[in-house]
């Protein structure tokens, strides 16, 4: 990879980067519907335990959730939505 292209990448990062850093996470909250099958990939990737084990579908613990949306992410089946608080 020449000088001008890593340079070029790092910019790019850095443009990106910037994007995501600048939102503030604290607005949202997650909701989760009625097509959530419980099968738990949202509790195992999230980073503050703000999603916790229940029969049909995982309980939010709104004052844990950071709104970061990694659940909403990783939702197979899309039954996550982020809200503003």
């Amino acid at each position: 990879m020449s000088a001008l292209q890593e340079l070029s990448d790092a910019n790019a990062y850095q443009r990106v980067h910037g994007l995501f850093t600048d939102l503030d996470y604290s607005k949202f909250t997650v909701v989760i519907d009625d097509r959530c099958t419980a099968c738990g990939a949202c509790i195992s990737t999230c980073p503050t335990t703000a999603l916790l084990p229940a029969p049909l579908r995982p309980s939010v613990v709104d004052n844990r959730c950071t709104g970061c949306l990694e659940c909403v992410e990783i939702c197979p089946r899309g039954a996550i939505s982020e809200v503003t608080r």
